[in-house]
């Protein structure tokens, strides 16, 4: 109870407004179409013509930002429609493999899924289905790295709590968006939040 007081003490404290988050293409799926802007993830039904590269995601509709944070508390907030999955993950997570590329499928990445109304959250192929279901578009996800936390919240009126982990940080840690059939997450968002 102590580190999400802390986590939504944070949250309310928005000083530092920063709009440092783009989408790496580099990482892409070819099933994930990026926007120009970098802002923007849709999934497509036939694979791009991307080019080879060692930070490509093969074998699963996924992608990461460009920018990852190593310290602090980060604010990123998106707009969210049809079956998605938001993730934090280490740049290092592999790009191959189900279960190894997988974001929640391993040690090194935390996600909220949502499919069909329902919410999940995962991790380390542990999978928690969640009470709640969404009223909004809009997901937020904060990451403190001194409180250990990576929370996501429903953005609406208020911030609402879905899911809390509680997992010993160290970075680099990257924002990931998983897309599956039909969905599209843009990012709206994303700041550095300084204590005051």
């Amino acid at each position: 109870m102590a580190k999400q007081h802390v986590a939504l003490s944070l949250v309310i404290f928005l000083v530092t407004a920063l709009t440092y988050l783009k989408l790496s293409v580099d990482t892409a799926s070819p099933l994930v179409q990026v926007s120009d802007d970098l802002l923007s993830a849709e999934r497509v039904a036939d694979k791009l013509p991307y080019p080879p590269h060692p930070a490509r995601f093969l074998n699963r509709p996924q992608i990461l930002t460009a920018h990852c944070v190593t310290s602090g508390t980060h604010y990123w907030e998106l707009e969210a429609e049809g079956y998605w999955e938001i993730a934090v993950a280490h740049e290092n997570i592999n790009r191959t493999g189900r279960s190894e590329s997988s974001f929640g499928m391993n040690k090194v990445s935390w996600s909220l899924t949502h499919k069909d109304g329902d919410l999940f959250a995962y991790h380390n192929l542990e999978k928690t289905l969640l009470s709640k279901s969404l009223q909004y578009k809009r997901v937020a996800v904060t990451v403190g790295f001194q409180e250990g936390t990576v929370i996501f919240f429903e953005v609406g009126t208020k911030l609402r709590q879905l899911h809390m982990f509680t997992p010993q940080l160290s970075g680099p840690l990257c924002l990931g968006l998983g897309l599956y059939r039909p969905s599209k997450v843009t990012i709206l968002k994303t700041y550095k939040v300084d204590k005051v």
